[in-house]
């Protein structure tokens, strides 16, 4: 029952305030209660204020099992969750508004929420046949208010050609984009980065040498080009290449041969002049800042540590008593948005 000497507009005002698990746990006062806080109103709300903090989801690489940190602080030892899920996954894709992206080796495609711990299956593409260079994407698209998952793929061995395909998670079917111009970079670790409603690949044109970054927009579902910081040489002595979103800002990680990491922000986004360079020791990859921006939490060697901007060095993130082992992982921002078509 609520308390009568609070209307029901007031306590939704302050739920809608509350960090993602304390929702979770006001949802089992009551039926009522489950329901209010479950309508897509209260999300909507909830989401929108973003009373929550950076979180981080691994797949360890000892286990191959998936696990949640809800706070990372240099001045304690981090707690994770461990996240039991019915199918096994192998890869984290990335995240938006709460929701993981995760897949495995045999094609299996799942979002999970891992506040929430609903985990949902997509249905597979068709045709199901070797990929070749495939890589992913996952985002929001606000002019239809639905996530998208991208596939973005070459299928030369039995079909020539470049292949995009968009799975609509609201209305549950997949749909091709002709005639994508660009190839995906095969060089690139990771998947496609979202941010602004596009989602970045590394990727060149057909009939072209050079390597530019390719934004898809989900609204409008066209291209966009990027241009890269004018140093960077694709066909020099760069290792790979890694798109990814950091402190709000695309962000280029240039991973070189026995020469450490190159991190390019663009501060500016869309802005060439706004890329700006910063230069870490060791292969590594920025997942956010933190302690008021005076270390970067990254991952490292497949384990995460803090970096030190200033004094160029890095120590590693105390997880359940020891060092944790990554498979993969990224940050995700706590919230209720559930992953099934219907809400």
């Amino acid at each position: 029952m609520a308390n009568p000497l609070i209307p029901d507009d007031i306590l939704l005002d302050i739920f809608s305030r509350l960090p993602a698990k304390s929702v979770v746990r006001y949802r089992s006062l009551s039926k009522k209660w489950r329901n209010v806080l479950s309508t897509k109103h209260f999300v909507k709300s909830h989401l929108a204020r973003k009373p929550h903090q950076e979180s981080f989801i691994f797949i360890s690489s000892e286990y191959l099992t998936v696990h949640s940190i809800d706070k990372i602080d240099g001045a304690a030892a981090a707690v994770s969750r461990k996240i039991e899920l019915p199918n096994k996954c192998l890869r984290v894709v990335g995240s938006c508004d709460g929701l993981v992206l995760l897949r495995n080796d045999e094609g299996g495609i799942f979002l999970l929420n891992p506040v929430t711990l609903q985990f949902a299956s997509v249905l597979p593409a068709s045709p199901t046949m070797a990929l070749i260079h495939f890589k992913f994407g996952f985002g929001y698209d606000s002019s239809v208010d639905d996530y998208k998952i991208f596939r973005y793929y070459v299928r030369d061995l039995v079909l020539p050609g470049v292949f995009l395909d968009v799975y609509s998670v609201r209305g549950g079917f997949w749909k091709s984009v002709e005639n994508p111009a660009y190839i995906p970079y095969h060089f690139e670790i990771g998947h496609g980065a979202f941010l602004n409603g596009a989602i970045h690949w590394f990727a060149k044109k057909p009939i072209e040498l050079d390597y530019r970054i390719a934004a898809f927009d989900f609204a409008r579902e066209v291209f966009d080009e990027f241009p890269l910081p004018i140093v960077i040489d694709v066909e020099g002595i760069v290792l790979r290449y890694k798109l990814v979103v950091f402190d709000g800002c695309l962000c280029l990680v240039e991973y070189k041969m026995n020469s450490g990491t190159d991190v390019w922000i663009m501060k500016e986004y869309g802005v060439a002049e706004s890329w700006t360079k910063y230069d870490f020791r060791g292969e590594l990859k920025p997942l956010c800042y933190i302690h008021g921006g005076e270390d970067v939490l990254v991952s490292k060697s497949g384990s995460l540590h803090f970096y030190n901007l200033k004094e160029r060095k890095s120590r590693g993130v105390v997880v359940d008593g020891g060092a944790v082992m990554l498979r993969e992982g990224c940050m995700f921002e706590g919230s209720i948005v559930s992953p099934f078509a219907d809400n």
